[in-house]
């Protein structure tokens, strides 16, 4: 989690610090709220990848919290933090599209839980290409800095592949990307990766001579 950053909203002191203490050691960083509006505040400022909030708070309640991000935000990653199961509030969270309903107290493992899960979202969500370029498979796009490239459906399909098989695309595998019957389709399949290279990073895709195409190494291991 350490490249990622943590909004907690939590009124009770003892709690506040205890978490506060063990998430800022494991994130990047973490904004602290202790109440909703504070909350409200921070979220808008800093824009955070994880939130948890409590589901009572002082100014603005937690499920208020959620749903005046929801209202423009589909996408961040809320857990709700309550004393008791509730059923009621178990739907809610379903209708509210939060990642996890944690009943306290708050442990270490449950904490760990929270963040495997919030995780395999991030990983469906979008794949890490290097320091400074994203891919979300969802939209379609690249996020190189401040600029975005869009990309068809087959460029979206075919990176995507890439990255779920870690290892060589071959001809054959690209020819049926791309849909392409019977022979000949050497220049079809150049002008492909000619276009979609100018969406990747640098020298990123690695041309493996007679065999096709895979993520140079130092991608990988990025």
């Amino acid at each position: 989690m350490k490249n990622y950053t943590i909004l907690l909203a939590e009124d009770e002191k003892g709690t506040q610090e205890e978490l506060r203490d063990i998430l800022g050691f494991m994130c990047k960083s973490v904004y602290v709220a202790s109440n909703g509006l504070e909350a409200k505040n921070l979220y808008e400022a800093h824009k955070p990848d994880l939130i948890i909030t409590d589901i009572k708070m002082p100014k603005l309640s937690g499920l208020d919290l959620v749903k005046h991000i929801r209202r423009n935000d589909s996408r961040t990653s809320i857990a709700i933090v309550s004393a008791h199961t509730d059923l009621d509030y178990l739907l809610l969270a379903t209708e509210l599209n939060l990642l996890k309903y944690l009943v306290k107290p708050i442990t270490k493992s449950k904490l760990l839980g929270l963040f495997k899960l919030f995780k395999e979202k991030r990983e469906l969500d979008e794949i890490i290409l290097s320091k400074t370029s994203i891919f979300y498979p969802k939209l379609c796009v690249i996020k190189e800095d401040s600029s975005v490239h869009k990309l068809t459906v087959k460029e979206t399909f075919f990176l995507t592949t890439l990255h779920e098989k870690k290892s060589i695309i071959s001809y054959y595998e690209l020819e049926d990307i791309l849909e392409l019957k019977g022979e000949g389709h050497d220049n079809a399949i150049r002008q492909f990766i000619k276009k979609i290279r100018l969406k990747l990073p640098k020298n990123y895709l690695k041309n493996i001579q007679s065999s096709g195409y895979i993520v140079d190494n130092i991608y990988l291991e990025t």
